[in-house]
């Protein structure tokens, strides 16, 4: 259906948004999207995003927010709620200038999730950008 498309080509830009980023960042491990939870915790670190709103509100600025954990064979850990904002009229006309504004607010709030995985110790592979790696812009 209609929904379920739109859906996963939602998943599947968030998920390359994550790990462009974190690779960015410094991130030197495996980054994928698991459909079975279960095995992939056994095996890794495991980052559940729930993504509550990656669209234009009322003013015309691209928000996007979501919640995440990050769960080890021993811990789960809230990381808590994540906020990007883009201003859409500062990325152009047209659908090429909404699609970036997208793109800017998901990786603002996505860099902020990084610091926080980062921050907890829980990811081999974690590393500050601080030391030099830090991505344009972060």
């Amino acid at each position: 259906t209609w929904r379920s498309m739109l859906d996963e080509r939602v998943t599947d830009s968030f998920v390359s948004h994550i790990r462009d980023v974190f690779h960015r960042r410094g991130f030197e491990g495996r980054i994928a999207e698991v459909q079975d939870v279960d095995t992939a915790a056994a095996h890794s670190a495991l980052l559940t995003v729930n993504l509550i709103d990656w669209r234009m509100n009322a003013v015309g600025n691209i928000d996007c927010t979501f919640t995440a954990d990050l769960q080890t064979e021993r811990t789960i850990r809230s990381l808590g709620v994540f906020s990007g904002v883009a201003f859409r009229w500062m990325s152009g006309p047209g659908r090429f200038g909404f699609s970036e504004a997208l793109d800017s607010a998901a990786e603002d709030a996505i860099r902020q999730l990084y610091d926080a995985v980062e921050k907890t110790g829980m990811v081999p592979g974690a590393k500050s950008g601080r030391n030099g790696n830090q991505e344009k812009g972060g």
